[in-house]
This record gives structure tokens, C-alpha cells and sequence, in this order.
């Protein structure tokens, strides 16, 4: 993994660890992650349907063991802020993190 991101969680009593983006696609499955559809159609070229294996619109939570529900909530909050604020990183494209904000405008990460 070449890059992850953290969100301190204080108000849980510990930390929570969100993986924003991991560099652990292959070359040859980058074509499958968010960042390269989004490059493809922001230039108004035509994107490649999504495998029926691959994850579509679920999300993926887990919860380490010593959280509560409680705590799951704070830090889904506390994540959900930071998305609206700073954007959501959605994979690399052409050795680029890209940054997708809440309207849909892609960037490139800091």
C-alpha cells in the first residue's frame, strides 16, 4: 500500500483508520476503479461496464472489535465531514490521486 488516510477520532476514545486509497490495484485492473471511469467520462469518452464481481454501490464497514455502535456513528459522522469538505480520493489515474468532491468535480489530491 503506497498511500492511506487517517481521520483522528478523538471523540471515540481511539482512533478510527479510514482507508482512502491504497495503491494495491494491479496495472492490469485499474480500469476498474473509480478514478480511471471518471477520467474516461470526464473527457466524454466511453466507459467500460463494471464487472458483475466487482463492488457497485455497496460500502464496506468494519468495525474494529472494541467499537461500540456508538462509536460507529461518530466516526461515520466525523468521515462524512471530511468528505464534504475536502472531497472523497477515488483511486490513481496515470500516476494521480484523484479527489472527487461532493458535486462531482474531480481533482488531483494535494
Amino acid at each position: 500500500m503506497e498511500k492511506m488516510g487517517f481521520v483522528d477520532s478523538k471523540d471515540c476514545g481511539r482512533e478510527a483508520l479510514f482507508i482512502f486509497s491504497a495503491r494495491v490495484v494491479s496495472e492490469d485492473r485499474r480500469n476498474q476503479t473509480r478514478a480511471f471511469r471518471e477520467s474516461l467520462r470526464s473527457r466524454g469518452k466511453d466507459v467500460p461496464r463494471i464487472q458483475k464481481s466487482a463492488l457497485r454501490d455497496e460500502l464496506v464497514i468494519l468495525p474494529g472489535a472494541a467499537m461500540s455502535a456508538a462509536d460507529v456513528v461518530r466516526a461515520l459522522r466525523k468521515y462524512i465531514r471530511e468528505v464534504e469538505e475536502n472531497g472523497m480520493w477515488i483511486g490513481w489515474y496515470k500516476d494521480q490521486l484523484l479527489v472527487e468532491r461532493v458535486d462531482g468535480t474531480l481533482e488531483e489530491a494535494a
